[in-house]
C-alpha cells in the first residue's frame, strides 16, 4: 500500500500491509478449503506446494499454443 512502511522484518504471509502479524496458521488452510469447497474442487492444502513444483519446472510460452511435448514433459 502506498505509504506504508514495513517492518524490519516482516511476514511474507500477513494480513497487515506492513508485514507485522503473521496469519493464525490455519487461517490459510482454512481459505483455501473454504473456496476449494465453492469452486466445487476436491484438493487438500499440500497440494499447492505439488502445484508450485510442477509450475517452476514447465516453461511458460510466451506466445502461441504450448506444444503437445511440454504436457507430458518430466521435470529434471
Amino acid at each position: 500500500m502506498v505509504g506504508t512502511t514495513l517492518v524490519t522484518d516482516p511476514f511474507i504471509l500477513s494480513p497487515v500491509a506492513t508485514g507485522a502479524r503473521s496469519f493464525i496458521p490455519d487461517t490459510l488452510t482454512d481459505y483455501y478449503m473454504r473456496t476449494a469447497k465453492q469452486l466445487g474442487i476436491a484438493t487438500h492444502f499440500h497440494e499447492l506446494r505439488h502445484f508450485a513444483a510442477t509450475t517452476v519446472s514447465v516453461p511458460v510460452p510466451t506466445c502461441g499454443p504450448w506444444p503437445a511435448a511440454w504436457a507430458t514433459r518430466t521435470p529434471r
